[in-house]
């Protein structure tokens, strides 16, 4: 038989710090209590090597500051008053405006099932 290298590059954890980042995925999901979240890909660029990082963002329930933070992030800064503001009626989302957004991810490892890996833990503007 072959030997074979794999390439583990993509198992490797990022050094926990900030960022570039670019959202090149968007689906609306449902998580297991039955609220609507959005499943995001980022590509992060960590000093120049290229990784994609999933990420969930609540929109219901405590984790709606997440979507809140990540508008901010992407300079929908009206948009994310517009939530916050009890006197507007909720506006809407066109999930479109994630899709290539630029902003600043600060990454964090988290440990799954005994294996660590990449979390998206906040966000800044580019």
């Amino acid at each position: 038989m072959p030997i074979v290298n794999p390439d583990t590059s993509s198992v490797q954890t990022i050094t926990p710090g900030t960022y570039p980042s670019r959202i090149t995925s968007v689906l609306l999901d449902t998580s297991q209590k039955g609220e609507q979240m959005l499943r995001l890909t980022h590509e992060i660029n960590a000093n120049g090597n290229l990784k994609s990082v999933g990420d969930i963002v609540m929109l219901e329930g405590r984790g709606v500051f997440s979507l809140i933070n990540l508008l901010r992030a992407i300079g929908e800064d009206d948009m994310a008053n517009d939530y916050v503001n009890p006197e507007v009626e909720n506006p809407g989302l066109d999930t479109d405006i994630f899709m290539n957004a630029e902003l600043q991810a600060v990454v964090d490892t988290q440990m799954y099932n005994g294996t660590p890996r990449d979390n998206v833990a906040s966000y800044l503007k580019a």
